[in-house]
């Protein structure tokens, strides 16, 4: 028998839940083991529990103070001291990547009989949803697709800057950059929107918003390769639908990207334009090693 208990939204309030009211549930539903799929768990717990570890920003060199703001770093510093704590304690940790893992046995002194790697898993054959795409997409042509909530993480004036770039240097080219996925932060999302047009690339960079699953698989089909810029990451879901559906890929080389991709992928710097410039051209001028990746 399995039972759910629900958390509270918010790091700070999900905190406090978790150390004070969760314990006590556990113990009421006489529960064997304490499933956490979170990335943190209580200070003390009745029976023994298992934790996941989903998040590597807390850990990543790239995630800086000058690369995601002081809200963002003062959040990835509270929420590692958590992951650190409950895995000191934990029964079981599962990392989503051996690059994680490697960093918690070698940094932190993270028993590493005590962990195991699994991947995150993607769903396969997912129907498509023609008909109800954005209309920046419906009849968009001669694109590369990049799928990523607009996080300071991402570095994405950096690959809006190498695009740039990369457009300046090949005229001819039609080519167009599409990122699907939400603004976390409204006025991030709107300064981007804004860097955009300052940067000339109005009508040749869409955002196109969050899209379904089924609207997904349409645009990964239509687009001519797949971007992955990130500065770090840990099984990142939307790099395995790109796998899955068999794309060209151009993919930043932080964290555990070279892990996923392997030999599959053009790779570049996600924090240098310059080198993200050179990815563009490279996918644009081998258009017949596509296949190989």
């Amino acid at each position: 028998m399995c039972e759910v208990l629900r958390g509270r939204a918010g790091i700070v309030r999900k905190a406090f839940w978790e150390n004070t009211w969760l314990p006590f549930e556990v113990r009421r539903a006489s529960a064997d083991i304490l499933w956490c799929p979170l990335g943190t768990a209580p200070a003390w717990s009745p029976v023994p529990f298992v934790m996941v570890m989903h998040n590597a920003g807390p850990f990543c060199d790239a995630v800086r103070l000058e690369t995601v703001g002081m809200h963002d770093w003062l959040w990835y510093r509270a929420f590692g001291l958590q992951m650190l704590a409950g895995a000191r304690t934990a029964a079981r940790v599962i990392f989503l990547s051996h690059y994680l893992k490697d960093i918690f046995v070698k940094t932190h002194r993270f028993p590493e009989g005590l962990g195991d790697v699994i991947y995150n898993g993607i769903e396969l054959n997912v129907p498509e949803t023609i008909g109800v795409l954005p209309i920046a997409l419906r009849h968009a042509s001669s694109y590369a697709l990049c799928v990523s909530h607009l996080y300071p993480h991402k570095n994405l004036p950096a690959l809006l800057e190498g695009f740039r770039l990369a457009v300046g240097k090949r005229p001819g080219s039609s080519l167009r950059l599409v990122i699907a996925g939400k603004a976390i932060n409204e006025r991030y999302g709107q300064w981007l929107d804004r860097r955009v047009g300052e940067l000339g690339l109005s009508g040749r960079v869409v955002f196109a918003g969050m899209l379904s699953q089924g609207d997904l698989q349409v645009a990964l089909r239509r687009c001519v390769f797949f971007v992955f810029q990130s500065l770090c990451e840990n099984c990142p879901i939307s790099l395995l639908d790109a796998l899955a559906v068999g794309l060209p890929i151009l993919c930043s080389k932080g964290s555990v990207m070279p892990e996923i991709c392997g030999d599959a992928a053009v790779y570049y710097d996600p924090s240098l334009p310059e080198d993200i410039c050179r990815g563009f051209l490279q996918m644009l001028d081998n258009t017949e090693t596509w296949p190989e990746l």
